[in-house]
């Protein structure tokens, strides 16, 4: 993980738009002591600013005429001062130095200070104060000033809370990287090796392979020491109280050498530096080469950006921007599985028969299709698997559905329905409330105690008829022209005879037409018509029929038993 992370060097952020930068001459000044006078000695100083050294010379743009060095005896107090006065003279405005010191450090009352090689411990006065360093720097009229100190309390060296964010490497920069924090000490690491700071510091170097700012530098390299001394050292990188920051900041470039850039670019394979390297060498050997690597990591990088949205739009998107991509199949087939995700994911909320057959039909062999139909299955049989809320609907009105009258045989004739005889044997209604309607369509049904039938109507109908001729006969017999009829005809017949020679009785019907039901003939109204004979007395119309007197002793019918006329 630690040896990856430092393989990533330079990001879209550290390419600026002019590629050549500053056009002036790069500057090092390296100090290192192992051999202490007085204090104790350290195991790798000198190694680790040799190997800075080396890596400057060899790949990036330092030459050797621009590196001074002061090791172990040469750097006195009076010596140390005398390299960094010297450097304002050396330096032009738009040339970059880079400072670097290895060996101890101290820390006074929040002034920290580099010891030189004749330096007693307890002699403060005899140190370097991180005052008198930041004067000397002061001093300096560089384009890019870059501080790098590997030492105890190497924090000390600044006194600005103002955070470093990522510049532009054409505006002047003045910047710090320590070690270790104000208050925290330095690991020299084992002999003949490295310290844990310098070992991360030489690797990001030799393993760049294009443009490496010291923002990006200080950020990869803070964590894993912190990450290897197990957050006992913690690096700091801040801007430097000195004149002439304007917020930039230092780019590490590397020399112009094809073949040796070209096989750090296979070794490292990332698309920041095919594009460093493409950048660099436009119309170089390897141009074609590194054109068809960004194409194939400029296309998995939009892959990986679509994979990570995970949504229909994002690789609708990878499709439109990469018609050539290798993964347009897997794009479209991907699509297809978030469309039937959402679907059933939506038939799971909505739990009703409409939504699980519009999965089946669109998906009829997808994942969840078993499933739906388990489903379906468990609504229909009435086990839904979850109860959706009833909504209250407005009451309907019963339709009440109408039953077919039952046929009549073909023979039979409807006859007229006048008058009901069986009704008559019914019960009298109570008595109904002055208001309230009495037709026959709204009054209940009474039971019958015959069942209606087509037979029983027919000889209901039959006797009705005659019950009707009957009480006709008896009302014409007892209004006719004042007589009485003889009660011992009466007798014998039950319903009393009909004196046929009156004249003014009310029919002239024989008792054959009685006996047969036939209509009795009724007498003409119409006086036009059929004028009356003058024998015949006149009636008047506005009196009643004379009814004869009969003796109570006298056995006769009573009228109580015909319907009446009222």
């Amino acid at each position: 993980m630690a040896e990856e992370r430092t393989k990533g060097f330079a990001t879209r952020a550290d390419m600026i738009d002019d590629l050549t930068g500053p056009s002036g001459t790069n500057h090092l000044l390296a100090i290192a002591i192992d051999n202490y006078e007085h204090c104790q000695v350290l195991n790798n100083c000198v190694n680790d600013a040799t190997g800075l050294i080396e890596v400057l010379k060899e790949r990036y743009n330092f030459s050797e005429e621009n590196i001074q060095t002061l090791f172990n005896e040469e750097a006195t107090r009076p010596k140390i001062h005398e390299y960094l006065k010297g450097l304002k003279d050396r330096v032009k405005p738009e040339d970059s130095v880079v400072i670097y010191f290895s060996g101890h450090g101290e820390t006074e009352d929040n002034v920290g200070y580099w010891i030189p090689v004749e330096a007693h411990p307890s002699a403060e006065w005899e140190f370097v104060s991180t005052n008198d360093i930041k004067s000397r720097l002061d001093s300096i009229n560089s384009f890019h000033t870059f501080v790098i100190v590997d030492a105890c309390f190497s924090g000390a060296l600044f006194t600005s809370y103002r955070s470093v964010k990522a510049g532009n490497e054409n505006k002047r920069s003045r910047l710090g990287l320590a070690a270790s924090h104000t208050r925290e000490r330095a690991f020299d690491g084992a002999a003949g090796e490295n310290s844990p700071f310098s070992t991360h510091l030489l690797k990001m170097l030799w393993e760049n392979t294009g443009l490496l700012s010291a923002h990006k530098l200080a950020a990869e390299l803070i964590d894993e020491v912190y990450a290897v001394t197990k957050g006992k050292q913690t690096p700091v990188f801040k801007p430097l109280d000195v004149k002439g920051d304007d917020a930039g900041q230092y780019v590490f470039r590397l020399k112009a050498d094809e073949g040796a850039d070209w096989e750090a670019c296979q070794r490292v394979g990332t698309l920041v530096n095919f594009e460093a390297f493409l950048a660099k060498y436009p119309e170089g050997q390897y141009a074609g080469e590194a054109k068809e690597k960004i194409a194939l990591l400029r296309d998995q990088e939009a892959w990986e950006a679509a994979k990570s949205q995970q949504s229909i739009s994002a690789y609708l998107q990878y499709r439109k921007d990469n018609p050539e991509g290798k993964y347009r199949d897997e794009a479209l087939e991907t699509i297809q599985q978030i469309e039937e995700d959402q679907s059933w994911q939506h038939a799971q909320r909505k739990k009703s028969i409409f939504e699980y057959e519009n999965y089946l039909e669109k998906y009829p062999a997808g994942r969840y299709a078993q499933e739906a139909q388990a489903s379906l299955q468990a609504i229909l049989g009435g086990q839904a698997p979850a109860k959706q809320p009833t909504v209250q609907q407005p009451p309907k009105t019963t339709q009440v559905k109408e039953e077919k009258p039952l046929q009549k045989p073909k023979e039979e004739k409807s006859e007229p329905q006048k008058a009901r005889p069986a009704e008559v044997k019914a019960d009298k209604p109570a008595s109904v409330p002055v208001g309230v309607s009495t037709t026959r369509q709204e009054r209940p049904a009474q039971p019958s105690a015959v069942p209606a039938t087509p037979m029983n109507r027919k000889y209901l109908m039959i006797g009705g008829g005659l019950l009707v001729v009957v009480v006709l006969v008896v009302w014409g017999a007892l209004s006719g022209g004042g007589k009485s009829a003889d009660p011992a005809t009466m007798e014998n017949n039950n319903i009393g005879a009909v004196d046929l020679s009156q004249p003014d009785g009310p029919t002239t019907a024989s008792a054959n037409q009685l006996q047969n039901n036939t209509p009795l003939e009724q007498p003409d109204k119409d006086p036009v018509k059929k004028p009356r004979s003058q024998s015949q007395p006149r009636k008047s119309l506005l009196l009643p029929p004379q009814v004869p007197k009969v003796s109570r002793s006298t056995a006769r019918p009573t009228l109580s038993s015909a319907p009446r006329r009222d």
